[in-house]
Order: structure tokens, then sequence, then C-alpha cells
């Protein structure tokens, strides 16, 4: 989790036993069979047609920058070299190296658009292509996943980076594996809707066995060439000859000479499109029957016959394509159960059901078995969050990563393919409510106001944790609406050309944005009319831009953005204004203590530490953009100078930073920082930009006119507020700061942005934690009155 690998986090929070298998001699068969020997191309299957050779400007835009951003998108274990992900990432992308990192990104690029234009010999590419096997539990067999090279991955990432448009035209609407976005939801509710069309007989979910290790390569490549010719030369690159595979754990190896490397992130792209022909083969010969592919699962739909005619075509004409339907793992859905008989002998060997089965993780057929199949997922679910709950116990922040992440990132994808099932989700909440909630905050119990107000977005005051019960309604008429053209293209059988209305799409995403948007802020409001003023003010710190950021970020260690457990809770008890445990009810200095006291006494030097920190922050950035940056500045006195009433005119007056060339070339920049806390009695009753504006006058009131008229130089007051809140002219100064970043480190201004927003959060975050627990006492030593020459003192 502190690396940002939330899947493998889960895993191993589950304890589920390894599904790796040791490789003995039935294994390596099997691993064997697994990788057949390559067979010739069959015309049925395979385009004929001369293939284009493509304009090698087309490849122009892979170069180092594009390297770079694919290293960062790759993950994964090391291939046969022992290099993972992590590794070339920091090689290719880390600062550290300079120039040189630099150098081989561009070198690499030029390798790429090499293997993307021109043949080579594969002798010359054999360690790169080569792959680990490793052998997984089916249960009941063996999946072998093929982990290619690091680098073989990143390259392949470039590729579909460069040509996600050619690849999506040269599959869609039928076959949705060709990077469609929300092709697999598509999918799902396109078959849904055949199995609820009136005129449907029946639904047919086709299983092939070994599917991507069985596609006839040779037509296969034919078809890219014909369909997709960007993508034909590096794909024979790639699979145009036999690669080595080195089974994991022994000095095994086993030569893959036919289909899809499983490992290879483009083997969807491939075997999408290999398949194309078949896919409009059955279309031509069976066109009343409607059907939907997403790599190898396949579906047809329509009257008994048509998919009788449509199965028979797919078990005629698929093993040529390296398809073999498995008639024992095909799943008939029939409408009515009183034609069972007549279905079973219709469709011999194969399972007919009238209930329904599970597709593409959702679930097709009748509300109860539906219902049956999401009460086990639920069920599922529930130990999920109990795991990552007793994980909070002592790893709050990271059990919270996970469950944001994570966990809800897997029945957010049943809610938006399947219909009806909020009243489904019910144990989910009950778990949320009584398990993870308190062991994550350590606020036990967690009350009706609190649950809602956690329920809303981090950038609205709450934690994200939402209740599945009230969205799952929603979430699948987004998904709906946003897939609607798509779905429909599938319901007409299209096997011609299908270009996305990129605009209607995007008006969809618009309009579903805006709704939940909507309905985020009816939740908001009625939150804020049933609770108390000092809630209210709470929530409206809270929607300050940024205030948030600590939670919506991953703990990544490299970039300081941890906290320990104390840290976490104690964040969250702040954030909402909870009194903390194990705090004395009196300070040190002799007040009554709280929260609100804590962070503006200035006993102990607090105060003093998190204004100190935030300014060294500020100048570590600004020293990467601007020359000659000084801390603590001392000002140039003032002589005959007509200034304002309320300036300072003390002679040895000094600011927290400056710096030479933010603004423009060599002109000079003084910054002066502020950490405002804002339920103090001072700030209390003032609306939030009233607040701001007024510290921040306050300052240009003191020092605006002597830094113009003495110094001939800008002034920026820099004033955020304990909560997280930055005033807008911070605000203006951050954002130029992220556009000189992003030009001196060649990276993205939302992501610099962001990374800024965050940088400052946490760490103002941490030094305001330190005060609410932080030792204080009144000093009773000067240490100035000491000798400390304890040589003299030995001596004497």
């Amino acid at each position: 989790m502190l690396k940002g690998q939330v899947s493998a986090a889960l895993k191993w929070v589950k304890s589920n036993p390894s599904l790796l298998l040791s490789v003995n001699s039935f294994a390596l068969e099997e691993l064997q069979l697994k990788h057949p020997n390559p067979q010739p191309p069959d015309d049925d299957c395979t385009y004929v047609g001369p293939i284009e050779v493509p304009d090698p400007i087309l490849f122009n835009c892979i170069d180092a920058n594009l390297v770079r951003r694919a290293a960062k998108l790759t993950r994964g274990s090391a291939g046969p070299s022992g290099i993972d992900s992590e590794g070339w990432g920091r090689i290719l992308v880390s600062k550290h190296f300079k120039s040189v990192g630099t150098d081989l990104c561009a070198s690499f690029a030029r390798f790429v658009r090499v293997l993307a234009t021109e043949n080579v010999n594969p002798i010359y590419i054999a360690e790169f292509l080569s792959s680990r096997v490793v052998a997984l539990d089916k249960n009941p067999g063996i999946r072998p996943i093929g982990i290619g090279e690091t680098l073989r991955r990143i390259a392949g990432k470039c590729i579909s980076l460069s040509l996600k448009t050619e690849v999506t035209a040269a599959t869609s609407p039928l076959q949705t594996c060709g990077g469609l976005e929300g092709g697999v939801e598509a999918s799902v509710h396109a078959v849904r809707e055949m199995y609820m069309d009136e005129s449907t007989d029946c639904v047919l979910l086709v299983d092939a066995a070994n599917a991507f290790n069985s596609l006839n390569r040779s037509s296969a490549l034919q078809n890219v060439g014909v369909l997709c010719p960007p993508l034909h030369q590096y794909l024979k690159n790639l699979y145009g000859s036999p690669t080595m595979m080195v089974i994991n754990g022994t000095k095994e190896t086993l030569v893959s000479a036919e289909g899809t490397t499983q490992g290879c992130n483009l083997a969807m792209d491939f075997y999408g499109i290999g398949i194309m022909k078949l896919i409009h083969m059955l279309k031509e010969q069976v066109p009343d029957c409607r059907n939907s592919w997403y790599a190898d699962d396949s579906a047809g739909a329509g009257k008994a016959i048509a998919v009788k005619e449509w199965w028979e075509a797919l078990q005629k004409y698929g093993p040529k394509m390296g398809y073999f339907p498995q008639p024992e793992k095909t799943i008939l859905i029939i409408k009515d159960p009183t034609k069972q008989d007549f279905f079973k002998s219709l469709f011999p060997g194969i399972k007919v059901t009238a209930e329904g089965h599970r597709y593409l993780g959702s679930f097709i057929g009748t509300k109860k078995a539906t219902e049956s199949y999401v009460a086990t997922k639920v069920e599922e679910w529930v130990q999920d969050i109990k795991d990552i709950s007793t994980a909070a116990s002592s790893e709050p922040q990271l059990a919270y990563a996970g469950f944001y992440f994570g966990i809800t990132k897997k029945w957010n994808y049943l809610l938006r393919t399947t219909p009806d099932i909020a009243t489904l989700l019910e144990p989910i909440e009950r778990v949320i409510v009584d398990n993870l909630l308190p062991a994550i905050t350590g606020i036990t119990p967690v009350s009706e106001t609190l649950r809602d107000t956690f329920a809303l977005s981090p950038k609205n005051g709450g934690l994200g944790i939402v209740n599945p019960v009230t969205i799952a309604d929603s979430e699948y008429r987004f998904s709906t609406i946003i897939n609607r053209d798509l779905v429909d293209a599938i319901l007409e059988n299209k096997c011609e050309e299908f270009n996305p209305d990129s605009q209607s799409i995007l008006k969809a995403k618009k309009e579903c944005k805006a709704m939940k948007t909507n309905m985020e802020e009816d939740r908001k409001f009625h939150l804020l009319n049933t609770s108390s003023a000092s809630l209210r003010r709470q929530i409206a710190l809270l929607s300050e831009k940024g205030a948030s950021s600590w939670l919506s970020t991953l703990p990544l260690k490299n970039c300081g953005f941890v906290l320990s457990k104390q840290q976490f809770q104690d964040g969250l008890r702040l954030r909402y204004n909870i009194p903390l445990e194990g705090v004395s009810l009196e300070c040190a200095c002799g007040k009554s203590n709280s929260i609100d006291h804590a962070l503006i006494c200035k006993l102990g030097g607090y105060t003093h530490l998190r204004h100190n920190h935030l300014r060294d922050t500020l100048f570590n950035l600004l020293d990467v953009v601007c020359k000659d940056v000084v801390k603590e500045p001392q000002l140039l006195p003032v002589t005959n100078e007509h200034l304002p009433r309320g300036t300072t005119l003390k002679q040895d007056a000094r600011l927290d930073i400056s710096c030479r060339g933010f603004y423009s070339a060599l002109d000079k920049t003084f910054i002066d920082v502020r950490v405002l806390h804002p339920n103090s009695q001072s700030n209390l009753e003032k609306p939030l930009i009233s607040m701001y504006r007024c510290h921040e006058e306050e300052k240009k009131t003191k020092y605006l006119q002597r830094i113009i008229q003495v110094e001939k130089a800008n002034f920026s007051p820099f004033v955020m507020s304990t909560t997280g809140g930055i005033a807008p002219e911070a605000t203006a100064f951050l954002k130029k700061l992220a556009q000189k970043l992003s030009a001196k480190l060649n990276q993205s201004y939302p992501n610099i942005m962001g990374y800024l927003r965050k940088k400052l959060r946490f760490e103002l975050l941490k030094t305001t934690l330190m005060a609410v627990r932080g030792f204080r006492k009144t000093r009773n030593v000067n240490i100035s009155e000491l000798d400390l020459n304890l040589i003299n003192f030995y001596i004497r």
C-alpha cells in the first residue's frame, strides 16, 4: 500500500492461500498442452487483401515523454531479467539519473518506433520477447500466465496509447475488448436487453477452451494487417516467430508458437482484432442471431433455431481460428421453463437453465436468481470489509485507502451493470457502520449524522465512504445512459465500422456527472439543515479546495504521505471538531484545553513550528525553479520614502522567503507566510472569504508598499488555514509555481498542481497534529546562563 499497490495489499489482507502452483511433472505437462504447436492459416477465417504500410510519421508521437508516461502506467512483476515495473520506472522516470535517464527514454522510444515500422530479426530481440511462465490454480485446471519483460510491457503501452483509435475502429461494436470505454459494461447491458426482449427465446453464453493460447497466430496477424495496418508490424515482430518462456522456479523452458502471451498488454487487442473475421462470418451466415463479444466471452441471443444455427457455425469455423467452444461449460439460458426438454434435445451436451447465469461479472436471468447471485457476492464483500476492519485496528490510514481505492470498486461494477439490487446491499452498509467506521475513525458509536457526513465525498467534507444502498439505482442508470450508443449498435448487430460519437458520449457523461453532483448537493443540503452550527462551519471549511486532499490520495511513503495510527485518527477528529481522547483538560499555560486552544496556544513553540515548516516547504519548492532563493531575507532600510500608514518601518524587518525569476526574469519576489486557525475567537464569526481577505490585507498593509517602493520587488502573502484552506492570493501563487514546475520537470500541470496541494496539506496537517498532543511546559532554565565550557571546568 505504501507503494500504491492497492490490489496486492488487499490480497495480502485477505490472507488467501497462494494460487501459485509448484511446477511438478503433471503441471509441466499441462503447461505444455496449454501452448500448442502452430497451425496453418485457414482461408475461411482469414481476410484476403493487401496489407497497407502505414506512414512512419504515425509513430512520431512515441518519444521520451510517452515512454515516461508508459513506464508510470506499467505495473507488475519482473520477467526473466528480474527487474520489475518499479525498478524500470525508477530508471526511466527518476530525476536522479538526470540526462542519462532522458537519453535512455529517447533511445528506447527509437527502438519502439523501429519495432512498429520495420522487420526485425527475432534473434536480435529474443531476450526482449522472452517471458516467465507462472502456473496459477484455476480450480480445476491450470492457468498459465506469461510475465513478459517489463520493457516489453512498456513498449506495448506506448503502442496502445498511440493507436487506441485505430484499434477501437477495427473491433467495435460487436467486439468490445478493443479499447472501447465502458465496453464490458455495454456488453452486459446489451445481452441483458437481448434476454429481456419478447422475441428472444434463449441466450447462449459460450465458453472456449484455452482461447488466448490457442488463437491461430498466422490468421490473426493477417487479419490485423487488413483491419488495423498500423498495429501489424509491431505484432508481427512480437508474434511472427516462436518465443522462449522460462517456467517460474525451474530451469525448464517452453516455446510459445501459437496464440497470445497472456501477460502481454497487447494480447487483448491482438485477440480482439484477430477473431473479427470469425465474428463477421457468423453474422453473415446467421443474421437473425444477435451476438456480443468481449474477447473470448461470446453470447448469442434470439429465436431457438437462429441460436442453434449460430452455435453450429461457431463449432464449425471457430476451431479454424483457434476458438474451441466447450459444450460442457457453455450455458443456455431459456425464458420458458416448460420447454427445457426441447432445448436440451436441440442443444445436446449444453447446460440448459431457466434461472440464468453469471456473465462478465454480472448476472443474466430471472430476478430471483439474480438476487441469489448478488447475495453471494455481498457475503464475499462483507467478509472483505471485516478483514480490512481488522487491519484498521493497527493501520487505519492504509485500511481507509484500501477501502476507498480498492474494495468499493469491486461492488461499483456490479451496481453499474445489475438493476434493482439496492435492498440486497444492506448487509454491506451494516458492516460499514458497525465494523469499518469505528475501526478507521476510532469513534464509537457512529451517530446517524456522522454516518451521513462520512458518506459525502472528501471534497464536500465527507470521507467518501458511501452507502451502497443509496447509490445503487443511480449508478446503474448512469451506466446505461453513457453506454447507450454502443448498446444500440450491439443490439442492431452491426458489422460495419462503428465510430462512437465522442461528443454524444461526452455530453452524456457531463449530464450524469451533473446529476450525481446534484444528488450529493441535496444530501449535503439536508445534512446542513439538520446539523449543529459548528458542524455546518466545519463542513464549509472542509469543502475548500485542497482541504481534503490528504484523504483522497494514496499513502505513498516516498512522498511523505503516511500517517501513524494516532495521527490519522486525530486528523479525523480535528476534521470534524470532535474532542481528542487522552488529552489533558487543562493546558500547561493554565487555560482550559481544547482543540481550538491547542492550535493557538504559543506555549511550546508549536505555532512557530507550524509556520516555519510551511515556510521551509515552500522554500524547497521555489529552490527548484527560481534563483537567489533566500530564507528570512532582511529588508532594505527605509530612508526618505513616504510610506502609507500601517506600513512597518522597522530597520531590521524580515520576511519569510525571497527569490528571483518567479514572475519575471531577475525580478525579486518576497513571500510572507501565515497560518490561521479559522475557529479562533477572532475568526469564528467571519465568513470564510472575508476571513482570508482580512489576513491578506493585513500582510499587504504592513509590507506591500515598502516592498514596491524600497525593494522595487513583488510581494505575495501566502495564507493558509489549519484546516487546509488556501487564501485566494496563495492559490494564485501556487498556480504560478505549478506552471514553472511543470515546465522545469516536463510534467503535466494538473499533476503538479495536485501534488502541491497534497504536499502542503500533509506538511500542515502533521504540524497541526503535533500542536494538539505536543508536550508543553514553562521553560525554567535559560540555557544562555549555563557555563557549557566543560573543558575549563575539569581543568579547574
